[in-house]
């Protein structure tokens, strides 16, 4: 009967949800990466059949479509608003749960190097990293001059950061 006249978040669900948008981005951008390869894939095939006259068996082709695992280099999409996006939902769980968010933040920026772990896609990993980290330090900045705007940085680091001690 508390709870019926206003609605409580949860800090921890809150950063349940940035975290599971995150995550389906992800999914997104990795599933339009793998069915742009394939599509490629198979445009690049059928021409060469036509080119060479040659007559192939379908299953042969499928079955070389599938034998790379991920897109080539030439072949990611680098969406850059996308990649500032999860940057931005990363920070505002830094924003609602110091501690977890900026776990969740580190994880972000690391794992285009975990997707893209070959040589030829370190460097798209590094510019989707980049991108991440400026949607991070926007997110973060405007909070440090909302806080110092509202006067209420020390109150802020006295709670947030120096009394984290004082919690059981």
């Amino acid at each position: 009967e508390l709870y019926k006249d206003y609605i409580a978040l949860d800090y921890n669900f809150l950063c349940l949800f940035f975290v599971l948008i995150i995550i389906l981005i992800e999914i997104k951008q990795i599933d339009k990466n793998n069915n742009d390869t394939i599509l490629n894939k198979k445009t690049d095939k059928s021409n060469s059949d036509i080119a060479l006259n040659k007559q192939v068996d379908n299953r042969n082709r499928d079955i070389d479509l599938n034998k790379q695992v991920g897109p080539s280099n030439e072949q990611i999409i680098l969406d850059k608003k996308i990649e500032i996006l999860i940057g931005v939902l990363a920070a505002l769980t830094i924003c609602t749960k110091q501690t977890i968010g900026i776990f969740i933040s580190l994880v972000s920026m690391i794992e285009p190097f975990l997707i893209n772990c070959n040589n030829n896609n370190r460097k798209i990993a590094l510019k989707r990293s980049l991108l991440r980290l400026l949607g991070i330090i926007s997110v973060c900045i405007l909070f440090a001059i909302y806080l110092i705007l509202t006067n209420s940085l020390n109150d802020f680091i006295n709670y947030a950061v120096l009394g984290i001690k004082t919690f059981n």
